[in-house]
């Protein structure tokens, strides 16, 4: 966003400067707009980029919203019409000081939060009103910011103990910026999550504000030199044409708003990824299909799965092993609600390290999963005694699955194949003891293993019925301590999935890995380089599509 800020306002100087040196007045609006179109003019790709919107939509907002809002607030000021008695006493010039400047921020911040409501949704997945307030702060110590620190900059030459104190000064109204942020600690319900919204959302919200304007616009034009009083009647019908523009717009804008804050509507809701049945046969369109999603998660594990009958599943919930990004609010829950699912029937957690258990609390808040699924429980586990916390709030049953553990949903079966139930509560968490699921749809058999590794990979592969087309997960993101020749020989899959961060420091999938399913003749995949890998199945085709638009089929 500061790029295209900058970008901005040196194409609108240079436009206005342009301007007033041919002797010629420029619109604000046009000024932007030629702008933009310079911008992306020389890089189309500035078009969808979320600071290049952010920027150009909130002046947008502010220049065409601003002027009309003011309107009221001035008529507010305004000396009474001759012959007419005023309303009321006007404010005393001190009230006036402070009333007018504060109003115009307030107007400010809301036709900048107006513009903005779709596109803060559409990329953040997050709507705010803190902003109404925060800005009664925020500005004034940004000004105090830029004037401090030009004075320091200015005296440094002079005085050093001036410039020392006048950066002194600009800390700390930048650090009062930051504290002021804070105030959503205290204050949560000033910022909600929601799914991000379709184009079609988005498009009639926007179409809304465009008709509305036009017909304000349109109602406020007049001839030159008319009275602004009606003298003639309005035959044609013109002022009732543009009160009805004007209804209409409004209610578009408030019907997509309802829309998007709602739950996903067929067309509204974000179309999520591309979807991955299309490369199966046209003579299969009719067939109930099993989706599954391995999110692009860096080096963490969550997938998705989307059950014939609408049920989901998501297994694990991402996380950092080091590092305090909330990747399940800011990556599981936005993707999982762009797929489609607002939310979640089941959550398992194959088990409680941090890189598959990290993000259970964000998914547990906002998808608020109907069931939980556990392995072996492990009492002294911070983040797992923190899942089960979460799940008594947000009032889901909770189960531990074993091995033997069946359970048959919109016609797949879902069989978990181990850990073993346990005969003592483990002293702490171990891949060894990761919850194994095998969904069976058909002659089609996925396998989501977590991170077992050799040790116990020939017992669930000896678990394992005959299928006719066999996907896995790689186990423990394709690390060599996994995915024995044994695993990999009893499987013979025809695709393996590795979900491991692009260029980590573990370099995973390890080549030896790849090279051991590539000889079992098995489409090697990697989120990291793949981007989100999501595979389709009717029972008997089965087709894969990923994030980079590479598609195959079965």
């Amino acid at each position: 966003a500061r790029e295209a800020s900058v970008t901005r306002a040196v194409f609108a100087a240079a436009v206005f400067l342009a301007a007033r040196a041919a002797d010629h007045r420029t619109e604000p609006l046009n000024t932007l707009a030629l702008a933009a179109g310079c911008l992306v003019a020389a890089d189309p790709r500035s078009l969808v980029d979320p600071g290049f919107q952010l920027s150009f939509g909130a002046t947008a907002g502010l220049l065409v919203g601003v002027p009309r809002l003011m309107r009221w607030v001035d008529r507010g000021e305004a000396p009474p019409r001759p012959g007419r008695p005023a309303d009321r006493a006007p404010p005393a010039p001190a009230v006036r000081f402070l009333l007018v400047p504060a109003a115009g921020l307030l107007v400010a911040t809301v036709c900048a939060e107006l513009a903005l409501f779709p596109i803060g949704a559409l990329h953040f997945s997050r709507v705010t009103v803190a902003g109404l307030g925060l800005n009664f702060a925020a500005i004034p110590l940004m000004s105090v910011t830029q004037l401090a620190g030009m004075a320091a900059v200015g005296l440094a030459p002079v005085s050093a103990a001036a410039a020392e104190a006048a950066g002194w000064v600009a800390h700390a109204a930048a650090a009062g910026i930051v504290e002021s942020t804070r105030v959503l600690a205290w204050a949560p319900w000033l910022s909600w999550r929601l799914p991000a919204p379709g184009p079609v959302a988005v498009a009639v919200y926007y179409a809304g504000w465009v008709i509305g304007l036009a017909a304000d616009h349109g109602r406020r034009r007049r001839p030159a030199g008319a009275s602004p009083a009606r003298t003639v009647p309005d035959a044609g019908g013109f002022g009732n044409r543009v009160g009805a523009a004007r209804w209409v717009g409004a209610a578009l804008v408030l019907a997509s708003a309802a829309a998007m804050l709602a739950a996903p509507i067929p067309g509204l809701a974000g179309r999520g990824a591309a979807d991955a049945c299309e490369p199966l046969p046209p003579a299969t369109a009719g067939a109930k299909r099993l989706r599954v999603d391995f999110l692009d998660v860096d080096q963490a594990d969550a997938t998705l799965v989307r059950f014939p009958d609408g049920r989901s599943l998501l297994v694990d919930a991402a996380g950092q092993a080091r590092g305090r990004a909330d990747v399940g609010g800011r990556v599981v829950v936005p993707a999982v609600w762009a797929l489609g699912v607002r939310r979640l029937d089941y959550l398992a957690i194959t088990h409680g390290h941090p890189d598959h258990v990290g993000g259970a609390a964000a998914v547990l808040r906002d998808l608020r999963p109907r069931e939980v699924w556990e392995g072996i429980p492990v009492p002294s586990s911070e983040p797992l005694a923190a899942l089960r916390s979460g799940a008594r709030t947000a009032g889901a049953a909770w189960r531990n699955v074993h091995a033997g553990h069946v359970e048959r949903i919109g016609g797949v079966r879902v069989r978990a194949l181990h850990p073993p139930a346990p005969d003592w509560e483990r002293p702490r968490v171990r891949n060894d003891d990761s919850l194994v699921l095998d969904l069976r749809y058909g002659e089609v058999s996925i396998v989501l293993p977590g991170d077992i590794e050799a040790g116990v990979e020939a017992a669930v592969a000896a678990a394992l019925d005959p299928a006719g087309r066999r996907v896995v997960k790689a186990p423990h993101h394709g690390s060599r301590s996994s995915s024995s020749a044994t695993f990999v020989k009893a499987l013979s899959p025809v695709l393996a999935v590795v979900s491991a961060g692009r260029d980590h420091a573990f370099r995973h999938p390890h080549r030896e890995v790849v090279a051991r399913y590539a000889a079992a003749g098995a489409v090697v995949l990697a989120t990291g380089n793949e981007g989100a890998i999501a595979i389709c199945t009717d029972g008997r085709g089965l087709a894969v599509s990923t994030h980079d638009g590479r598609r195959i089929a079965w």
